[in-house]
């Protein structure tokens, strides 16, 4: 899942043309900016698992800001969460 151009969706391999395609995700547009806040949080997560596990360390920093993010993340309507279940 990525934003692309301001539109949430998803990037494949299309071999016969070689290239990759961006296919936008059918939800509301109200759920974009939740869509959003997911992959950043996502993002985040994986930045801080990957520098954990090379460093063997906390990274305070990023601990803090999954942190953050996840509470911004769960203030909002748990309808995506059964959207994001769906298209996963």
């Amino acid at each position: 899942m990525v934003v692309f151009i301001d539109q949430v969706g998803r990037i494949k391999w299309n071999h016969q043309e070689g290239r990759y395609l961006f296919t936008k995700y059918k939800h509301l547009p109200k759920d974009t900016d939740r869509l959003k806040l997911y992959i950043e949080l996502r993002d985040c997560y994986n930045a801080l698992y990957s520098f954990e596990a090379a460093h063997q360390r906390e990274d305070p920093e990023n601990r803090n800001l999954l942190n953050s993010l996840y509470d911004n993340f769960q203030k909002k309507d748990l309808v995506i969460l059964i959207l994001l279940k769906i298209l996963n």
